[in-house]
């Protein structure tokens, strides 16, 4: 993936991207994550974003945005997500 993951986490972001996912589902991954990303994670997923396009545009902002804080996470991540007009 080319950033600071271990195999682990790694891991567990794939495998939110690849399978559709409940609410629930993404607060157990969201444990295992830095606290950003599951800080975004739920932020999308309160907001009622779908949980693997949540979890892909998270993944994909955090190997771009490395050491991003919460809210810049999640401010970058609903301007990802935001409907094209």
């Amino acid at each position: 993936m080319g950033n600071n993951y271990g195999m682990f986490e790694e891991s567990i972001l794939s495998d939110l991207q690849a399978l559709p996912l409940a609410q629930a589902d993404i607060a157990y991954a969201a444990a295992f994550l830095p606290a950003a990303q599951a800080d975004a994670l739920s932020a999308l997923s309160n907001l009622g974003y779908a949980p693997g396009e949540a979890a892909a545009v998270v993944a994909q902002l955090s190997g771009e945005m490395s050491g991003a804080d919460s809210a810049s996470l999640i401010r970058a991540a609903l301007k990802k997500m935001a409907p094209k007009t």
